[in-house]
């Protein structure tokens, strides 16, 4: 392998990666319906299905490899850079998180006071500050969200995967691409709230982009996606058979040009849109619609079905509100930094 530079690559919408990642927020949103006992009058192999639903985590991280990877194509690998890139990244997912907490404590709170046999959590200050910087996996928190802590992953992927680049070393990358196999392998314990077992995940993603742009890197790839399956495979890792499965189907994509052609529909599109919003917001938003929807109407095979149409509807619509009011905004002012730099950074090939 060498290092070569990464060539300017043009501007696109990756419609395939947008509707992606909006199947995967959709399939959390089930999950979450069926782990918290709302559907328990579905039939079991729907609930069973449904409970697959959590995969969608790994499919996001895989998509953030890949994503990130082509968002640092133009990055002058260096400290300023790098901190650049994060304060950017940072502009873009802060406030919108900081947002999905407040709501979370406060749909808590006025439960407790609709619902008596609802008991208001008891939310500290550290907790709280903890969650806004990301470290309450780190300092021993409950989540106030359940889906929290895959933010807390997601902000240490992006910080050490941009530092490894700013260490322009094959060696060091090889090195940790290698290492990383160790903690699907299970031959390496885990760290609560570290990133590292983890990692692999974001690292699939960031070698299917190179082994798009660079047919050199093939080879290696597909062996590190193949030892990645076949061990996720022998232990009945389902997250590591995802998300390998989930960076060879983006990669075959890709090499076919087709990542601006495949889930352009409507549907695909507006969901990949608003899919970090929906991500951030249903928990709190379904939990509330369900107990007020079977408040009203009671628990049946009927009004569960119902109750879930209605559910997902409402956690649409509020992720829909937040999108325009929360969102998007902090996406303008990130993008209002503009690019780092015109330099390329490089690349393993």
């Amino acid at each position: 392998m060498t290092l070569q530079v990464l060539k300017r690559t043009p501007k696109a919408r990756f419609a395939f990666i947008d509707g992606l990642r909006g199947i995967a927020a959709i399939a959390v949103v089930l999950f979450h319906a069926q782990a918290g006992d709302h559907i328990d009058l579905f039939p079991k192999s729907l609930q069973g299905a449904f409970s697959y639903g959590e995969l969608g985590v790994s499919i996001f991280f895989v998509i953030s490899g890949f994503v990130i990877t082509h968002s640092l194509r133009d990055l002058e690998t260096t400290p300023l850079g790098i901190s650049r890139f994060v304060l950017r990244r940072s502009m873009r997912l802060d406030p919108p998180y900081w947002v999905a907490i407040f709501v979370t404590i406060s749909f808590s709170v006025i439960s407790s006071k609709i619902v008596h046999s609802h008991i208001v959590s008891d939310y500290s200050g550290a907790q709280i500050l903890a969650h806004v910087f990301y470290l309450q996996e780190f300092m021993g928190y409950p989540e106030i969200s359940s889906v929290f802590w895959t933010l807390c992953y997601e902000i240490q992927f992006y910080i050490v995967f941009s530092f490894l680049l700013c260490s322009n070393s094959k060696v060091l990358i090889t090195a940790v691409y290698i290492a990383s196999i160790g903690w699907p392998a299970h031959w390496v314990p885990e760290v609560r709230g570290l990133f590292a077992n983890l990692f692999y995940q974001f690292l699939l993603g960031a070698g299917a982009y190179w082994a798009w742009i660079y047919p050199k890197s093939r080879a290696w790839f597909l062996l590190y996606l193949a030892i990645v399956l076949g061990i996720s495979w022998s232990n009945g890792n389902k997250f590591g058979l995802m998300s390998s499965l989930t960076a060879l189907v983006i990669l075959a994509v890709a090499l076919r040009g087709e990542l601006t052609a495949r889930l352009k529909s409507f549907l695909w599109q507006r969901l990949g849109l608003i899919s970090y919003s929906l991500y951030l917001i249903h928990n709190p938003v379904s939990g509330a619609s369900f107990r007020v929807w079977y408040i009203l109407f009671g628990r049946s095979p009927t009004s569960e079905v119902s109750g879930l149409a209605i559910t997902v509807i409402a956690c649409l619509c509020v992720a829909a509100l937040m999108y325009y009011t929360v969102e998007r905004p902090c996406i303008s002012l990130s993008k209002a930094w503009g690019p780092q730099s015109k330099m390329p950074h490089a690349a393993i090939v």
